[in-house]
């Protein structure tokens, strides 16, 4: 099943993906991310939920991330340009991590950003 769903998530990334560069400070990467605008929800102190917007989320393969030779997470304050446009990564609220995992293998990463340019 896991490899099914690998084939399914590598086809529909190949097909949908567009070209960012991803960076932190100097570094920085060219690679393929899907684009996903969806509302998160995310749960309240009170019990309740709370829906957060994020201006763009970028789908991206984890073993694609590397900057300076290295594999990396996403981290705040960094930026994916896409499309002539800046996005800045960050948290979508409530507390939440700048990025969640998109998939139960951990194989894609949901990165949150923020149109800043």
């Amino acid at each position: 099943m896991e490899t099914a769903a690998g084939r399914v998530q590598s086809r529909l990334h190949e097909r949908c993906g567009v070209s960012i560069t991803y960076a932190r400070g100097a570094a920085s990467a060219t690679l393929t991310a899907t684009l996903d605008t969806k509302l998160l929800q995310v749960g309240s102190d009170r019990g309740g939920a709370k829906v957060v917007v994020s201006d763009a989320a970028f789908l991206v393969a984890a073993a694609a991330l590397i900057l300076s030779g290295s594999a990396t997470e996403p981290a705040k304050g960094d930026t994916i340009a896409h499309a002539g446009a800046t996005y800045t990564v960050l948290s979508p609220g409530g507390g939440e991590p700048p990025w969640q995992w998109a998939d139960a293998h951990r194989v894609m990463m949901r990165v949150h950003t923020k149109l800043t340019s």
